[in-house]
């Protein structure tokens, strides 16, 4: 008897497995993602600050139905004319690796963030870079993505200890194509660091940007308007600026999923 029902508990659970069927595979380099953006700083007095370009690329490494692990690096150009009239001035690398987990209509996960910033043809005395660790949360609605970050400091030489990231992509709809973006990036760091000079504590971050952009499958195109507050500007000392921008944005998007748009395109650094 008992033989008798172990071979039917076997043969049930093989019927369960062949009627819920394969599970589904991992797919390899998913979501291909790119971003190239250009923008002209407003005012532009000081000769080392007067162009910022962004170009990068990202993808899904590895994705399952709900799951994805994503890699997206980037770098940020900051050009001025010290030297000739449209030169590099500034150069900061940004490595990104990411999980997104879905569960209902959010994805959440941790994420690895790397930042490694250089002075282009010029001495940099010290090093300038740091490494966050911290876990992320996406929502994706129909028009929206709202994205939130949290994370402290693995490694840091700019006195930075921890971030708190909030930031909203919004399409406003009606004609034009409006959009809105908006980030808040809160960052814990130490008075005093290995950089002479920066002697500044806590700071807030702030990027706000809207104009019309023009959608066509996962590509886009985007024409803004924006106004930055953003600090450590410069290397090696303490520098504050509120300023505003004038670019434009193409960019090659996912296809679902909040990883649709970068979780960091909004996210001052």
């Amino acid at each position: 008897m008992r033989a008798r029902a172990r071979r039917g508990g076997a043969a049930s659970l093989a019927a369960a497995l062949l009627l819920a069927g394969p599970a589904p595979a991992a797919e390899l380099a998913a979501d291909p993602r790119l971003r190239l953006e250009a923008a002209r700083y407003v005012p532009a007095d000081d000769p080392e600050l007067e162009w910022s370009g962004w170009i990068g690329a990202g993808v899904a490494l590895v994705r399952t139905e709900a799951t994805a692990f994503d890699f997206l690096a980037e770098v940020e150009t900051v050009l001025g004319e010290v030297v000739r009239p449209f030169e590099a001035t500034q150069a900061n690398y940004h490595l990104h690796l990411a999980v997104r987990q879905r569960l209902g209509a959010f994805e959440v996960g941790p994420y690895f963030h790397h930042v490694s910033r250089h002075a282009v043809d010029r001495p940099r005395p010290v090093s300038v870079d740091w490494n966050m660790l911290g876990l992320r949360v996406a929502r994706a609605g129909e028009r929206t993505l709202v994205v939130t970050e949290a994370g402290f400091a693995t490694r840091s030489s700019t006195g930075y200890k921890g971030e708190l990231a909030v930031a909203l992509d919004a399409d406003l709809g009606g004609g034009g194509h409006p959009y809105l973006r908006a980030a808040l990036r809160y960052v814990i760091a130490e008075p005093s660091t290995d950089i002479p000079g920066l002697d500044r504590g806590d700071f807030v971050d702030v990027r706000v940007e809207a104009g019309p952009r023009w959608r066509s499958g996962s590509r886009s195109l985007a024409l803004f308007a924006a106004y930055e507050r953003r600090n450590d500007v410069l290397l090696t000392q303490a520098l504050r600026l509120d300023r505003a921008l004038f670019g434009f944005r193409v960019a090659l998007e996912a296809r679902e999923g909040t990883g649709a748009r970068s979780p960091r395109a909004a996210l001052v650094d």
